[in-house]
């Protein structure tokens, strides 16, 4: 980053919902950032479990938010409201930012102002109750790195979300970031993947989007993004 630019200072989110064998490690990630953020803002969507003693273990290093259980766009975007930072970026509360990851995405959306959303590649890991299942996929592609879209790899600008709205509430819970991304881009929105793995996403028992299959999850998107859709066109029409 040039030496006259001045760093973007970001706000990373961390929705949470009874996360508390996790979220520690996860705040630690970003504590570990090279670029560290501004501030971090955990929201606790209404958690029944020990989530809001670990994140307070943490003291003044992050900002702890609680909502009553309204699901993770409902978290995401309080967040987001909450945010002073000038860029924002989400870590979900068992995933783990390699140390370099802001660091990298700061300087390449200063160098590509042009970027709205960047995202960077992802790696999967398994915790050791799921040894069995790590092993059936060692060398196929979920052992691979990853260049989806997920919410823990995405860095975009505050204003972003005063030009595309915020998270869809409403939406399929798994798909959120994917359903809000794609109407970003069909907006316009210019989408850039960093071919880097900078994020690991953990893959545990009470993770749903692990067991993701093409012809069950994907088609769920494809009809989520479809009813995101018409409802957008309804509330326009309504106007």
């Amino acid at each position: 980053m040039p030496d006259d630019v001045k760093p973007p200072s970001v706000s990373c989110i961390i929705p949470a919902f009874n996360a508390a064998p996790f979220v520690g490690e996860a705040i630690e990630s970003a504590l570990e950032q090279t670029h560290p953020p501004q501030e971090i803002l955990v929201v606790d969507d209404g958690s029944t479990d020990r989530t809001a003693d670990v994140v307070r273990s943490f003291g003044t290093r992050l900002a702890y938010l609680h909502q009553r259980h309204l699901g993770v766009a409902a978290a995401m975007n309080a967040g987001v409201r909450a945010a002073s930072g000038t860029h924002i970026a989400f870590l979900n509360a068992d995933d783990l930012w390699r140390p370099e990851k802001l660091a990298r995405q700061t300087t390449r959306l200063v160098e590509r102002a042009d970027v709205d959303l960047c995202f960077t590649q992802y790696r999967n890991f398994w915790v050791p109750e799921l040894a069995e299942e790590e092993g059936l996929h060692q060398g196929r592609s979920l052992s691979q790195p990853i260049s989806g879209w997920s919410a823990s790899t995405l860095l975009t600008r505050r204003e972003t979300f005063g030009r595309f709205g915020l998270f869809q509430e409403s939406a399929a819970q798994q798909h959120v970031e994917l359903v809000w991304a794609l109407h970003a881009a069909q907006q316009g929105a210019i989408v850039d993947v960093i071919p880097e793995v900078l994020m690991d996403r953990r893959l545990h028992p009470g993770n749903l989007s692990r067991r993701w299959t093409m012809d069950d999850d994907f088609f769920k998107l494809v009809r989520t993004w479809r009813d995101f859709r018409r409802t957008e066109k309804e509330a326009s029409d309504e106007e």
